[in-house]
């Protein structure tokens, strides 16, 4: 998990998502914690590591070859219109998304096919979509159409040369 960890960004979820799992899998959790979710995090299953701040290119080296990104925002006024800088992130670097289906989100993924969405508040669904993305398949499918979004729809790279022609 990339960026703040808060309740409205599925703090609670997270835990309980890694609880369901078990010790086969991992949770990597990079950004600010919340003095809400701090005390969630000492009782929180040894499987999960919460980094605190770091710079964005330690976080990004930290999700380097992760199994799921994810993206758990609740369906709160200040997140329904927003695209979370984490998913283009995540899938800029190969990491598969798993998110919840805040309107811009869901287009993005069930539109490229580039993720999997789960229902709000959800932690069993994120522990489903987890673990289906250890096949080979899934994951590899989510990841070169994540990726090939990225590049047609959110790289700077064609935005700076239509601006340096204006």
């Amino acid at each position: 998990h990339l960026g703040r960890l808060s309740v409205g960004r599925g703090a609670e979820t997270i835990i309980d998502a890694a609880r369901i799992l078990g010790p086969g899998f991992r949770f990597e959790l990079f950004g600010p914690v919340d003095s809400s979710v701090s005390p969630l995090l000492v009782d929180a299953p040894p499987m999960l590591t919460s980094h605190g701040p770091v710079s964005n290119p330690v976080a990004l080296e930290g999700i380097s070859g992760a199994g799921a990104g994810l993206a758990l925002l609740r369906d709160l006024p200040n997140y329904r219109s927003s695209l979370p800088t984490k998913v283009l992130e995540y899938m800029a670097n190969g990491v598969p998304v798993v998110a919840t289906p805040l309107p811009e989100v869901r287009r993005l993924i069930e539109d490229h096919d580039a993720g999997l969405l789960v229902p709000f508040d959800d932690p069993e669904a994120v522990a489903e979509a987890v673990a289906l993305l250890a096949d080979d398949e899934v994951r590899e499918r989510c990841v070169v159409n994540g990726r090939r979004l990225v590049e047609a729809e959110f790289d700077w790279r064609s935005d700076a040369e239509v601006m340096r022609q204006t």
